[in-house]
């Protein structure tokens, strides 16, 4: 029989291996809940470039997604996620799943832990989607670094496409803010503004054309074809009108 141990206990052991289990039955829900499962992402440098806090951010500004626990992780691999790069999780830790033992990978079968590792220590990281069909990203370049056909690509790299104005301000109505303007798929760049935090009022607003919803004309200027840069709005295939 298994042994069992509290979710504290088995982050301590260097290696998590298919003798521990989590004594909480209650684990993630799988992708139909979240629109995906943990993931793993390197740093736009390339693979282990990526620090504890860079980790974080890589999750959140480029992938929409939160640095993944213990708990989805784990949950993952039971699901069969396997991967021999060691990444990032939340508190702190390193750690890779894998299905069966290879000798490449340490020889052993589950989560893999590297332990407690110092946080400036480089890695890749697993992300955890956020929940949210519409997502913003950032580009390598940093903010405001992407024409419109680099947007569109780094939303196919994801396996989703360029968000339309009307599935950004479907999700601004379920609170999603974003103050950065970011590239839609007609060409317009928008933002979506919640209680006055981008400096204005509330609502998807647009740099470029007016706002239909605020009662504009319904004319805006077409930029797919020009240099300008901005930042993109991610749609998560599925969900599509």
């Amino acid at each position: 029989m298994a042994a069992k141990c509290t979710i504290a206990a088995c982050l301590v052991v260097l290696v998590v291996h298919d003798a521990i289990v989590s004594t909480d039955a209650a684990a993630v829900r799988g992708s139909a809940q979240t629109g995906g499962d943990v993931f793993l992402v390197q740093g736009c440098k390339g693979k282990k470039t990526l620090n504890f806090y860079d980790a974080r951010k890589e999750c959140s500004q480029r992938y929409g997604a939160t640095i993944a626990g213990y708990r989805q992780l784990r949950q993952a691999w039971l699901n069969g996620l396997e991967s021999c790069n060691p990444g990032w999780i939340s508190m702190w830790m390193v750690m890779y799943p894998m299905q069966r033992a290879r000798m490449l990978c340490g020889n052993r079968r589950g989560l893999i832990s590297l332990g407690f590792t110092h946080l400036k220590k480089e890695y890749d990281v697993y992300c955890y989607p956020n929940g949210r069909n519409v997502y913003s990203v950032i580009g390598c370049g940093g903010s405001l670094s992407l024409t419109y056909d680099q947007a569109v690509d780094e939303c196919e790299r994801r396996g989703d496409v360029i968000a339309t104005y009307e599935q950004l301000y479907a999700e601004w109505e379920k609170g999603f803010e974003y103050c950065g303007p970011g590239w839609l798929a007609d060409g317009r760049v928008g933002y979506a503004s919640q209680a006055q935090t981008c400096n204005e009022e509330p609502g998807v607003r647009l740099v470029t054309g007016d706002d239909i919803e605020e009662g504009g004309s319904g004319l805006y200027e077409d930029l797919r074809f020009s240099t300008e840069k901005y930042d993109v709005f991610c749609s998560r295939q599925g969900i599509l009108d």
